[in-house]
């Protein structure tokens, strides 16, 4: 059971966090460090594993485990905001350096002050936590791609897809890494193509298991039993390889209504088109 909010919140280094997603299970993060070059901001580790919402995994257990991710948030506002809550503290941090977390963002704003937009993909600007400055680097290179964390400072509610998908939703397609999904995260999408085909998808971790094609009236259901029909077929690429964008991720609930009644909803047309 999740304690009162308490009225007033201290953070400090080496608090561990609980965090407990949609009643099904409890994640766990550590907040370890500020970062001087992101406004000074509160770094947090996110641990892999996750357990039942009656376990009280002790704090030695907790903290032992692999880190998902690294990640700036506002701690003490995402307790105001009941989606995390304090379980106690431990000294050891899991930073033998801080050099060794890689941070990295990129915007469509000019670095230098006046400037017109840039293209995103190619202003790139990447750091280690403990740096005072970042290193610009244009376009991302490849070497970065599976060693970068997300370097921008979320709000709280952003960062709980991490606990439930193994990354972040709310980034864009000028993000260059990939986001790997955790083998158990069970993830909807619903994506209108630009030939007009409303394309509903259901993977778990990289792999397809569901797809509902709607083209005009007709409705075509495929799964691993039922794969193609047509020129209609199962997504084959793994779910890092896939494009998409935050706003097409959806509830399973939704999902199970276009699969089971046949109720789609159609989304509105967006300035940023699916790819």
């Amino acid at each position: 059971m999740k304690p009162p909010i308490p009225k007033r919140v201290v953070v400090k280094i080496g608090d561990v966090y609980c965090v407990e997603i949609e009643g099904k299970y409890k994640s766990y993060f550590q907040y370890i460090a500020d970062d001087f070059y992101q406004l000074n901001s509160w770094v947090i580790r996110i641990f892999y594993k996750r357990y039942k919402i009656d376990e009280n995994p002790s704090i030695e257990e907790i903290i032992d485990d692999k880190v998902v991710s690294y990640i700036h948030t506002t701690i003490a506002a995402g307790v105001k905001q009941g989606l995390w809550y304090k379980v106690g503290k431990a000294p050891e941090i899991g930073l033998s350096s801080q050099k060794d977390i890689l941070f990295g963002t990129t915007t469509h704003y000019a670095r230098t002050l006046g400037e017109p937009d840039v293209d995103p993909a190619n202003n790139w600007e990447i750091w280690h936590l403990g740096d005072l400055d970042a290193t610009f680097v244009g376009f991302l290179p490849e070497i970065y791609w599976d060693k970068i964390n997300d370097g921008a400072l979320w709000p709280p509610i952003a960062i709980l897809s991490i606990f439930k998908y193994g990354f972040l939703t709310w980034i864009w397609d000028y993000n260059q890494f990939k986001h790997y999904p955790r083998p158990d995260a069970e993830i909807y999408l619903k994506k209108l193509q630009d030939n007009g085909v409303l394309t509903y998808y259901h993977f778990l971790g990289e792999n397809a298991l569901q797809q509902i094609e709607v083209v005009g009236k007709r409705v075509v259901l495929l799964d691993s039993v039922h794969p193609s029909e047509d020129d209609y077929h199962l997504v084959a690429q793994p779910f890092s390889d896939f494009k998409w964008l935050p706003y097409n991720f959806i509830s399973e609930q939704e999902f199970k209504a276009a699969w089971e009644n046949k109720e789609f909803i159609f989304p509105e047309i967006h300035p940023n088109k699916d790819r």
